[in-house]
């Protein structure tokens, strides 16, 4: 998986927990542009594209993000406590911060949206990926942008034909974003 900077032209290698194209619209801030400190995303738009090999479905989300002190972003050696590896029982992550990227699929149960479940594990499906770090040089950090994600939709015979997905990110001071929503995504 790799994150692109389409102004800089800097391609940033990303560890593989799952199939992610992302492309990452980096832009300096100028002097007199302040953002918070903490995150913040919006849901730009989305489509559904066909993998041509395997046939799968992938979902291409669009997200902007805005971060006063440009601190998004992993570095490769960025795994020790607070960004280390926590398995479980059954060797799934449970340290929010190992990865900073997150996506929440949602569907339509009885009228309430509510976490998409695997039916054979009976656990909360959920996409993460590690975002390298983004933090521009020189004196001004504010960052800017737009991700552009693609990961493959989970795939079960009961599987609702709607679904929402709700993205979040953490920056290196352990800051979690906003949770932005999609709108309504038909599967069928």
């Amino acid at each position: 998986m790799r994150f692109k900077s389409k102004g800089n032209s800097v391609i940033v290698k990303l560890y593989k927990f799952a199939a992610i194209t992302a492309v990452l619209a980096i832009g300096a801030c100028k002097e007199s542009e302040i953002y918070p400190n903490i995150p913040l995303i919006d849901f730009k738009n989305y489509a559904l594209l066909l993998e041509p090999i395997t046939k799968d479905t992938l979902i291409k989300v669009t997200i902007g993000y805005k971060d006063g002190d440009g601190d998004i972003g992993l570095n490769p050696e960025d795994t020790f406590p607070p960004f280390n590896y926590i398995p479980d029982t059954f060797n799934k992550n449970t340290n929010p911060y190992f990865d900073n990227f997150h996506v929440e699929y949602l569907e339509r149960k009885n009228g309430v949206w509510e976490p998409l479940i695997n039916p054979e594990s009976k656990d909360t499906i959920t996409f993460s990926a590690r975002i390298e770090n983004i933090t521009p040089e020189g004196k001004f950090k504010a960052i800017r942008g737009t991700m552009e994600a693609e990961f493959f939709l989970p795939f079960y015979n009961e599987r609702s034909d709607t679904i929402l997905i709700n993205v979040w990110i953490y920056d290196r001071a352990l800051h979690k974003s906003n949770v932005v929503q999609s709108p309504v995504i038909v599967l069928r």
